[in-house]
């Protein structure tokens, strides 16, 4: 008996989702690549440190992420062209806040026209949110950092697991800075808690500042970037490994 199995594009996109990312940036050992962090002193304040135009982070250094860009589930998504940004990250520690600022090639600034309130006689647990663009997405990025301690094992890169929940810092364009949670793929929760951060769009790139606390001597975080010029939005990004912080 000889069974045949019809593999569609979405399926075989599904399971690629399941195989693990490429380590070929981390070292022979798997462990995360370093991240060095530039201790700025008392004399620089909060304000010029959030804004990723002023002056002293010309003074520290760049270093390149590398991004991979997350399959199409369905055959209907955008397929992927094979281009990656040139992206970076420069950190700045000052007392318990770590600035992240990073900055991608981006020609296209993507947001979405705010829509108008029209009245609606639809169940009012369904229509809670109007719209008049579907077609249209935002640019966005994200830091995301482990909820608990470290533990010698990072949670996945796929928004966390059950037992090693993460949280993100995310941007997007014409939002503003969010803190959100989540424990596996489709279980984000964006909350109304902000926190600092200042985004810049100059000569064809993108650079963002987010104000994280420095939870732990040295910690894990990967980053997400979303380009609404490719119709990237939810689970279709560019994302990166993780990396260590090394104060």
């Amino acid at each position: 008996m000889v069974l045949r199995i019809r593999v569609t594009g979405a399926l075989l996109a599904a399971l690629l989702t399941l195989a693990p990312p490429a380590l070929s940036q981390s070292d022979a050992s798997g462990a995360n690549p370093a991240l060095p962090v530039t201790a700025m002193p008392g004399d620089a304040s909060p304000s010029e440190l959030l804004s990723p135009d002023h002056a002293p982070w010309e003074a520290i250094a760049h270093v390149p992420v590398h991004l991979n860009r997350t399959p199409p589930l369905y055959d209907t998504d955008p397929k992927d062209d094979g281009y990656r940004p040139v992206a970076s990250m420069q950190l700045v520690r000052r007392d318990s806040t770590l600035y992240v600022r990073l900055s991608w090639a981006d020609a296209t600034v993507d947001s979405i026209p705010a829509a108008k309130l029209y009245a609606d006689a639809g169940d009012p647990a369904v229509y809670k949110r109007q719209s008049e663009v579907i077609d249209r997405f935002r640019d966005a990025a994200c830091v995301m950092t482990p909820r608990l301690p470290p533990d010698g094992a990072n949670p996945s890169l796929v928004m966390g697991d059950a037992g090693r929940p993460v949280t993100l810092y995310y941007w997007r364009n014409g939002d503003g800075f969010t803190i959100g949670t989540a424990a596996g793929r489709g279980s984000t929760t964006l909350s109304e808690t902000t926190f600092p951060g200042h985004a810049s769009h100059q000569s064809g790139q993108w650079s963002v500042v987010f104000a994280l606390p420095m939870a732990a001597p040295s910690m894990p975080i990967a980053i997400a970037l979303w380009d609404g010029s490719k119709e990237h939005r939810d689970g279709l990004k560019y994302y990166s490994l993780w990396y260590e912080v090394n104060p």
